[in-house]
């Protein structure tokens, strides 16, 4: 298997790919999130922008998908931003969901993530 790659600010792909992981666990009866939750208007707000929005793949296939907040208002209202990431609808399709690492560990000196994501891991 290949280098896990994320690119950022793909919010059509992300929600392409929750949108099937998601039909996938309805199908077996999974309560998974309901397609018209997984909308643009649904999932775009001022926390979650579109460049928030990743999609991992591995040798040009995509892989995986999920929504990368610095700060979450709704569920941490005392949080400062920047204090923790918030991955939200962290999902990877089926055909490699089997995978044993798929996600990579980031560090600040090299790892695949750090090395690709604008923000970096510290707060400005």
């Amino acid at each position: 298997m290949g280098e896990l790659i994320l690119t950022a600010g793909q919010p059509d792909r992300a929600i392409a790919i929750m949108r099937e992981v998601a039909a996938w666990g309805r199908e077996r009866g999974f309560r998974v999130w309901l397609d018209e939750w997984l909308t643009r208007e649904r999932l775009l707000t001022e926390e979650a922008q579109p460049e928030n929005f990743y999609v991992g793949s591995v040798d040009g296939q995509d892989t995986c998908a999920f929504i990368l907040q610095w700060s979450d208002r709704e569920y941490w209202p005392d949080a400062l931003k920047y204090e923790a990431a918030y991955l939200h609808k962290l999902c990877v399709l089926r055909g490699f969901a089997p995978q044993a690492r798929l996600f990579p560990c980031p560090s600040e000196e090299s790892g695949p993530f750090a090395a690709r994501t604008p923000v970096g891991w510290h707060p400005p």
